[in-house]
């Protein structure tokens, strides 16, 4: 079953895309065309991806990143305030 998970969600889809295929032929071919259109484009922007995420991980420093994107930094620190008006009260 540990084999399975992680391509769960794709044999669901592969199953639900051979069901709608087996009850009406017309519907289904068109649904396996743009099932496969839709993987061939994911196929096309994910390794880019991550290049550039290797390239930042290489390029920038460590603390760079936890420093701008951290639990410390700016906007995100205050949204995970309990409280965002407790440094307005005396």
């Amino acid at each position: 079953m540990k084999k399975v998970k992680p391509y769960f969600l794709f044999i669901i889809v592969v199953i639900a895309d051979i069901a709608v295929w087996v009850n009406n032929p017309d519907l289904g071919t068109r649904v396996l065309k743009s099932t496969g259109l839709n993987f061939f484009q994911m196929l096309g922007i994910i390794p880019p991806i991550f290049l550039l995420i290797g390239l930042l991980d290489i390029w920038v420093p460590r603390e760079k990143v936890i420093r701008y994107m951290g639990d410390n930094s700016g906007f995100s620190r205050e949204l995970q305030r309990p409280d965002p008006y407790m440094s307005l009260s005396p």
